[in-house]
């Protein structure tokens, strides 16, 4: 704002006309620096409260990521034995594989049995299902191999 002279009179004082304008302006620059000064305080309010909340999240997430850590450290030693479980599972595949099919024709060989020991005459003594003879050992010790 212009400030505007303060004329002084004739008889030692100044001009009251004058010296009242004077105060009002200096009574208006006054408002707007409060005016401004209160907004500028309620910017930093809110940006310090901002800055409480920015804080906290960031308390949070380095607690978050420390947890994180923590977890993949303990996880880290079971997905390698995991990775060795699954080579173990494969390599042993072919081998349940064929257990399985033995079993089938195992079961196969012993409904068979009943009705061969029939048709020999009714005596199941261990033999073939032709009746020739005893029933060879399909897999001797089978178990050693699982």
């Amino acid at each position: 704002m212009e400030r505007s002279a303060i004329r002084s009179v004739a008889f030692g004082g100044f001009d009251k006309e004058d010296v009242a304008r004077y105060i009002e302006q200096l009574s208006q620059e006054t408002e707007k620096l409060r005016e401004e000064r209160d907004a500028l305080q309620e910017k930093a309010d809110c940006l310090e409260k901002e800055a409480d909340e920015l804080r906290t999240q960031v308390q949070e997430l380095t607690k978050a990521r420390e947890e994180l850590s923590a977890e993949m450290a303990r996880l880290a030693p079971l997905e390698k034995e995991n990775a060795q479980l699954k080579e173990q599972v494969e390599a042993l595949r072919p081998d349940a594989e064929a257990h399985v099919m033995l079993r089938g024709q195992v079961g196969a060989i012993e409904c068979e049995a009943p009705a061969a020991g029939s048709r020999a005459g009714g005596a199941h003594g261990g033999t073939d299902a032709q009746g020739a003879g005893p029933l060879p050992e399909a897999v001797p010790d089978f178990d050693e191999h699982i």
